[in-house]
């Protein structure tokens, strides 16, 4: 069942660009800034709680009703699938709209929690963003004041310029690989977002930020290819899939031994592994491996800078040496 949580969202609506006026204003002008911020403890799933944080920020450039705002989000907290990088929106196409802020899904990618951000915006002399929120699941403690500030205006001479497009990553394979469901064929664009599986196989990437060879020799290495932003530009890998219902008591005391999950990396560039409890960023050759209740992150050459989920420490590893994230802080 969908419920709309009637707390007031915390909200610090500011002015980044902008005229004395929401109307009228020429595209290439002034615009607009607005963030806020929710945080709530996550579902029981699998067993334990986390401490979420979601902060969304979105600009304008010219008459913020007509012209899309660009809403980014980041999250802090573990594990749950992070909001999408970008979301454009346009109040003049559905107001109120709304914007992933957090999800969660099972072994299966069958969804088992979501919060959505519900954005309405009231353009006039003094605009104004006012957001709520719609949850399904077992979501709680959601923490937040108030609901309601004006976007008040600065006039400046003119709109930054925009980022350049992104060019799209491609490839050459060998063995099995799929992407999206699909054999690959190598020299194809793999787009960012697309669902990449080198269980069977190798993947040559080839991005704008570097060259690397991914792998899994056999244990289920399924990645989503993303592009980050926050803290630097970079290409993330996010393990998605492999069966966490093989981690049950039932199971036996040997599976908790056995990676679900686990992905090879060997090249150079900008890169990031994100596993369960942890990522790994810029190393040589390294392994990210999500176990029942720890991620392991193996350098076999080089150095790998390791971010721990649960006990918030950054790590750098030195082959040939390892760091293990345990779901429970020791």
């Amino acid at each position: 069942m969908r419920w709309r949580l009637g707390t007031p969202l915390a909200l610090s609506v500011a002015a980044l660009l902008g005229a004395s006026s929401a109307q009228g204003l020429p595209a290439a002008g002034p615009g607009y800034v607005a963030s806020f911020q929710i945080a709530y403890d996550s579902p029981p799933f699998p067993d334990t709680r986390y401490h979420m944080t979601v902060s969304i920020t979105g600009d304008v450039c010219g008459d913020p009703f007509d012209n899309p705002w660009l809403f980014e989000a980041t999250r802090t907290g573990g594990p749950s699938t992070p909001p999408p990088t970008l979301s454009p929106v346009t109040f003049a196409v559905a107001n109120p709209i709304n914007v992933t802020g957090d999800r969660w899904v099972d072994a299966s990618g069958a969804e088992l929690a979501t919060i959505d951000f519900v954005l309405r915006f009231d353009a006039g002399a003094t605009p104004m963003l006012i957001p709520s929120w719609e949850a399904t699941g077992d979501i709680v403690n959601v923490v937040a004041t108030p609901t309601v500030v004006p976007i008040s205006a600065q006039r400046i001479a003119e709109c930054p310029a925009a980022p350049p497009p992104l060019s799209t990553p491609s490839g050459t394979a060998s063995g099995k690989v799929l992407v999206n469901g699909r054999r690959y064929t190598p020299g194809r664009p793999i787009p960012y977002g697309s669902k990449v599986n080198v269980t069977d196989g190798r993947l040559t990437l080839n991005t704008e930020l570097g060259t690397v060879i991914v792998y899994g020799n056999g244990v289920s290495a399924v990645f989503r290819l993303v592009r980050l932003r926050e803290p630097s530009d970079m290409i993330g890998m996010r393990l998605v899939e492999g069966s966490f219902n093989t981690c049950r008591k039932s199971a036996g005391p040997n599976r908790a031994a056995q990676p679900v999950r686990r992905l090879w990396v060997r090249g150079s560039g900008k890169f990031q592994t994100m596993g369960r409890y942890a990522t790994a960023t810029r190393g040589n050759w390294w392994l990210t491996a999500d176990f029942c209740d720890r991620s392991l992150v193996h350098a076999r050459q080089g150095s790998v800078l390791v971010t721990d989920f649960v006990t918030k420490k950054k790590v750098v590893v030195k082959a040939p040496k390892s760091y293990t994230a345990r779901r429970e802080a020791r």
